[in-house]
């Protein structure tokens, strides 16, 4: 079953553009919705300039260097973060995308709607394609290659993009669960700091990436095509197949990750048995007959439901089975309007303190394997320390930045709205319950920055003591951080950047130059030699990002943008 007939649609555009030309009323209503319908697309214009970027900033490190490996590992780091938005990516356009609603009503099958999705993802994947030749070409024109090699760019290009993709769909085949979009916009970030403050940090960046480019190729996997093509293009071929076999691996194993993902795709509403009646203040093993599972539901009568109402048991709130020590605290810091809200945002119950057991254990398990790979080798030590670190920091991030159902997209008549617009739900009394339930995992978040940066420190022959002060403002840093990502949360169903206007360009600029200063003082209170003024620039930064917080819920509450946005297609 094809789900489109691109000749049906090439005539049946023909036929439209003929019928309006040949129709003045026609004419006027075209020219009247097109000014509607229209959007403009910044990335057809703006995503070039990042492959052109990227090839410079290869030929500035060659450079600087003098060493092609380092040139090579940049690629590597790129791809890596490609990894994450692929995963992502692939993720959205198998379960989320807008289209799926459509097809659960047509007599489609899944294999058909999971191929047109699929299609669509690797559509979406040119771009990272595009990088990597314009990666590679850099290389190609600094080492003046040869027509034989130069033909060579163009299929190790390939690979490396493919082997990209295939990461990315092993890690949704079996880690789903993993938070993909936070660790890609995590090292987005990094990137948009490092070239916003090149000047500042740049030469120590260069210096890092060329004392660990060999070390960079050798163990990530994204640089195993990219070591096949350093050995290739550079007259060291015996050594570059040794990287041909964990290569094929998984570039094989491609079609393994996409035939366990069409084995488990499901996207039509799944039929449950019916639920037992819930009773407040009583759980359902407590209920007659629930014990025998399924076959005979708990139901009440009409005389026990009459009571239930008539003595306002109804209202009593839900049972979330025993909460923890900081869900117990984060609880009677609410007020009672902010527990109604945190049964809206989080209606399953508030239970992080099982997440971060898990992190507190992975960290552990890190610290230990690091400190025993460091009696062997130091650099062993230090990757696998700095890759269970990332993991660790990614699931901290969820964690004390989740905002649950408030944000969740729900389509509504052609649009796209926050589920929290459809109730009455202020920006401030949402932002600062979610700010509460950030700032209630402090003590957590603390004791995880210390132990890391301290271990980090330790690792690096630095002051014990000076890492536990980094750890201290790493926390505060990443409560504080809760205020820019609640602005961008509560933006990211608005319209308030989908025309190009005066007001959409003073508040994007508003949002870089608040985020750009909030990444330099924040960034500046961890380098500063000097502890006073590190501490002054993480006031500053909690400062900055405070008052892009109260200014954007100045637009807000003055209706300055609607509370939807368009779906893209």
């Amino acid at each position: 079953m094809k789900l489109h007939s691109p000749g049906f649609e090439k005539g049946l555009r023909r036929k439209v553009r003929r019928a309006i030309k040949g129709s003045p009323e026609l004419k006027r209503e075209f020219r009247a919705a097109r000014k509607f319908r229209k959007q403009y697309h910044i990335t057809i214009l703006a995503r070039p300039l990042v492959s052109l970027g990227l090839a410079l900033g290869i030929l500035q490190i060659w450079e600087k260097t003098n060493h092609v490996a380092s040139a090579f590992a940049v690629i590597s780091l790129w791809c890596l973060v490609f990894v994450f938005l692929h995963a992502q990516r692939l993720i959205t356009s198998l379960y989320g995308a807008a289209d799926l609603q459509v097809f659960g009503v047509l007599p489609i099958p899944e294999s058909t709607v999971f191929k047109w999705e699929l299609q669509r993802f690797f559509v979406g994947t040119i771009w990272a394609f595009a990088d990597i030749c314009a990666a590679y070409a850099a290389i190609a024109l600094r080492g003046e290659f040869s027509l034989t090699k130069w033909c060579a760019v163009v299929p190790l290009s390939i690979a490396t993009w493919i082997e990209a993709i295939a990461l990315a769909a092993l890690c949704v085949a079996h880690f789903p669960r993993f938070p993909y979009q936070l660790a890609s916009s995590l090292l987005i970030l990094s990137i948009f700091v490092l070239a916003i403050a090149r000047d500042f940090v740049g030469l120590v960046v260069v210096r890092l990436i060329d004392a660990c480019a060999t070390n960079l190729n050798l163990v990530l996997p994204t640089g195993w095509p990219v070591s096949l093509s350093q050995g290739l293009l550079f007259g060291d071929a015996w050594a570059a197949l040794g990287f041909l076999v964990p290569t094929g691996v998984v570039i094989w194993s491609l079609k393994d990750s996409l035939s366990r993902l069409a084995s488990d795709y499901l996207f039509k509403e799944k039929l449950l048995p019916e639920a037992p009646d819930l009773v407040p203040g009583i759980s359902d093993s407590d209920l007659d007959g629930s014990s025998s599972g399924s076959e005979r539901p708990a139901r009440l009568g009409q005389t026990a439901i009459e009571e239930i109402v008539q003595t306002r048991k109804f209202l009593a709130p839900p049972d979330w089975g025993g909460p923890g020590w900081l869900e117990a605290t984060f609880w009677r810091w609410c007020s009672k309007r902010e527990r109604v809200l945190a049964e809206f945002v989080f209606p399953n119950g508030l239970a992080f303190s099982k997440g971060w057991r898990s992190i507190f254990r992975n960290l552990v398990i890190t610290c230990v394997a690091a400190l025993a790979c460091g009696l062997v080798s130091p650099a062993a030590e230090m990757w696998l320390f700095g890759v269970g670190l990332f993991i660790a920091v990614c699931q901290v991030l969820a964690h004390v930045l989740a905002t649950g159902r408030a944000f969740q997209l729900v389509p509504c008549s052609g649009v796209n709205i926050h589920l929290y617009a459809s109730y009455p739900i202020g920006f401030c009394e949402l932002g600062v319950f979610l700010f509460k339930y950030s700032l209630s995992q402090a003590p957590v978040v603390l004791l995880f920055s210390l132990t890391s940066s301290i271990v980090l420190f330790h690792i690096c022959g630095l002051s014990l003591v000076l890492g536990a002060w980094a750890g201290l403002k790493v926390t505060g840093l990443l409560v504080v951080s809760r205020f820019l990502f609640l602005a961008f949360g509560f933006s990211s169903g608005t319209n308030d950047t989908s025309r190009i206007r005066v007001r959409s360009m003073l508040l994007i600029l508003l949002a870089i130059a608040f985020g750009v200063g909030f990444a330099a003082l924040g960034g500046a209170s961890l380098l500063l030699p000097n502890q006073i003024a590190a501490w002054l620039c993480l006031g500053a930064a909690a400062l900055d990002a405070y008052v892009f917080f109260r200014l954007y819920g100045w637009f807000y509450n003055r209706n300055m943008f609607d509370l939807m946005s368009l779906p893209r297609h």
